[in-house]
């Protein structure tokens, strides 16, 4: 059959994935789709020695039973469901606005890189520029919803523009211009006079290393560019269809992205935040461009994480992208699970009218006491929501009867974190 002008035909892995009709501009409706989980919580299990694996089970030896005993517990969990109100969605937009507050630098006029726990209060380390790009394009946000921030978000985009020779990589480009675009369009020819887009990828190593975390938020910035109607450079629309196709090549087929890839290869592992940006990044693709194959493999995507999510509502950590299964579980962080992806799942939701309303009150109420700790991740008191929940990793645990595994809380946090909340939710909170 002969290609239509204009159309790429892609072959990946077993030559088993197509992506027929590049340039297609007609979005087409995908299929109703639902969550059929129940909206738990858990606690961990106790691990008797009595049930370690048979002297000639494979998982035998001390970190293997340890391993070995994490998957019983995940098999072993007692659920019961726990529900997500809406003021508790109003709380966390209303936090994160306040706690990044206190994670700005008024002397240097940028975000710390993160926060941790120190006594009674908080200790700032570092600076972060690319924190601070999403800290204003979630503060933007949340002001252009009408909630209450501290800031002024246009001096702060200013601030940003002003610093883009900052910029050190794909992704801090990609970020600039998503911000940008969505806070003061009218400086993005700061940003051109600055960069020529044509070499955005390869004039970075994350670029070269097409990474899709740094490739998803790439396309996602140069999409807003053209849904925010502003004037561009004439070979935006041909970066950003470059862009889309090298983001597909990590895409193994099984509703799962690559880490990243490099002369053809695809790296072993994809971990849940190269999915949620890049099923947003092509959500957002098939706005701008009405692309029909980009919002098929968004609903392959979506579909996968919603099967994969854990009992409790956990978005687990790493996926194999030649499987499409969990590698591994822990850590579960928490923003995972309040920003990224909800923001990805909304996404597709708006543009596809598939239903995720069961798999996003799941994942928001891990945070809030429905996860294996049964603990409130949000401390209101210091205005921040800690990272997440993570495994002990000593063989010391696998030694010892009887002893009980517990998740450890992760007492961090990160502007870009709170900011990404305020991109999600702040647009699902009634005013």
């Amino acid at each position: 059959m002969k290609q239509r002008s204009g159309d790429r035909l892609l072959n990946f892995r077993n030559g088993r994935e197509r992506d027929e009709g590049f340039h297609s501009h007609t979005v087409m409706t995908a299929p109703h789709t639902s969550h059929a989980a129940v909206i738990p919580w858990c606690r961990f299990l106790r691990f008797p020695w009595r049930d370690a694996p048979a002297p000639d089970h494979p998982a035998r030896g001390c970190f293997a039973a340890y391993r070995y005993s994490r998957q019983r517990m995940q098999q072993e969990m007692v659920t019961e469901s726990i529900p997500v109100r809406q003021n508790d969605v109003a709380q966390l937009v209303g936090l994160a606005a306040e706690g990044l507050r206190s994670m700005y630098d008024d002397r240097e006029g940028i975000f710390c890189a993160r926060v941790s726990r120190s006594g009674q209060g908080l200790r700032r380390q570092g600076h972060s520029f690319a924190g601070s790009l999403v800290a204003t394009l979630g503060l933007a946000e949340s002001g252009r919803r009408g909630h209450w921030t501290a800031f002024s978000t246009d001096a702060l985009a200013q601030e940003l523009i002003q610093r883009r020779t900052s910029v050190r990589s794909t992704a801090e480009l990609g970020l600039l211009l998503w911000m940008t675009a969505r806070t003061s369009p009218h400086w993005l020819d700061r940003i051109y006079e600055g960069f020529d887009l044509r070499l955005a990828v390869d004039a970075f190593a994350d670029g070269r290393r097409a990474s899709s975390r740094s490739l998803a938020w790439l396309l996602t910035g140069l999409c807003e560019v053209r849904l925010a109607g502003a004037p561009a450079p004439i070979t935006l629309d041909d970066v950003a269809h470059l862009t889309r196709q090298l983001l597909f090549v990590n895409y193994g087929g099984h509703g799962i992205f690559a880490h990243q890839g490099r002369k053809g290869l695809l790296s072993p592992k994809g971990y849940l935040a190269d999915q949620a940006f890049a099923l947003y990044a092509f959500c957002r693709y098939a706005r701008a461009y009405g692309d029909e194959s980009s919002l098929r493999v968004a609903r392959d995507v979506a579909d996968r994480l919603v099967r994969s999510q854990g009992p409790t509502g956990q978005w687990w950590w790493r996926f194999d992208p030649a499987t499409g299964q969990v590698a591994a579980h822990y850590p579960v962080m928490s923003v995972h699970q309040y920003a990224l992806a909800p923001m990805a799942l909304i996404e597709h939701s708006q543009l596809s009218g598939a239903d995720h309303a069961e798999a996003l009150t799941a994942s928001l109420a891990w945070v809030r006491f429905g996860n294996e700790r049964k603990v409130d991740l949000v401390d209101a008191k210091r205005k921040v929501v800690w990272d997440g929940l993570q495994l002990p990793r000593t063989r010391l645990l696998a030694r010892r009867a009887g002893l009980s595994i517990k998740a450890s809380v992760i007492e961090e946090c990160r502007p870009e974190h709170l900011g990404w909340l305020l991109v999600a939710l702040a647009g699902s909170v009634e005013r």
